[in-house]
């Protein structure tokens, strides 16, 4: 699960409520929107959502592993990828 809170630990906020593996959440330069890595559809892709954990958008559908992404500017992100069978 992919949380939000304060930097004194208060006000923590589940964005991703379900039962897949979440984890490497980045968080978009203007702070509307946190990219994640999410197996919810049976392997690793990328999604992306709303700060509030709304709208969430499976941005990638590869049979491979995709995680880790990051903000490049407003409009692209890097990941990495397993699609060549490395990293």
């Amino acid at each position: 699960e992919i949380y939000l809170m304060n930097a004194d630990g208060t006000s923590q906020a589940n964005i991703t409520v379900n039962a897949a593996d979440e984890s490497d959440p980045a968080w978009s330069p203007n702070g509307q929107k946190i990219a994640f890595t999410s197996n919810r559809e049976g392997n690793r892709d990328i999604y992306m959502a709303n700060i509030d954990g709304s709208d969430v958008v499976r941005l990638t559908t590869d049979t491979n592993e995709d995680f880790s992404p990051t903000w490049l500017s407003q409009d692209w992100l890097a990941f990495t990828s397993n699609r060549d069978g490395n990293q």
